[in-house]
């Protein structure tokens, strides 16, 4: 994966875990697994936060293993929780096609 779409990547997940339409309130009571303080939308704000810190920190330091094993973990998350499938997380990182 290119920088280009590693940021582009971060960016449109960010842009979901702030905005999606099942954010916080519509996510209540539909994620699968346990979180702390038995708040669902807390792996969201978590994950949220990664992508800040991977496009504001990580990626202008070029530590780009961290930023791709810390956007695995966010993916996994968004998976574990039924927002996407294997094919849609799949498909979000595949190079764009001209």
């Amino acid at each position: 994966m290119t920088t280009e779409k590693l940021i582009s990547v971060l960016n449109f997940y960010h842009q979901q875990l702030t905005t999606g339409s099942w954010c916080n309130d519509a996510l209540r009571g539909r994620s699968a697994i346990a979180t702390p303080n038995e708040d669902p939308a807390f792996w969201q704000d978590h994950c949220a936060w990664m992508c800040r810190c991977c496009l504001d920190t990580l990626i202008p330091a070029n530590d780009l293993d961290k930023a791709m094993r810390w956007l695995g973990f966010i993916q996994g998350q968004f998976f574990a929780n039924r927002i996407y499938t294997i094919q849609e997380l799949r498909n979000h990182s595949r190079p764009d096609v001209a």
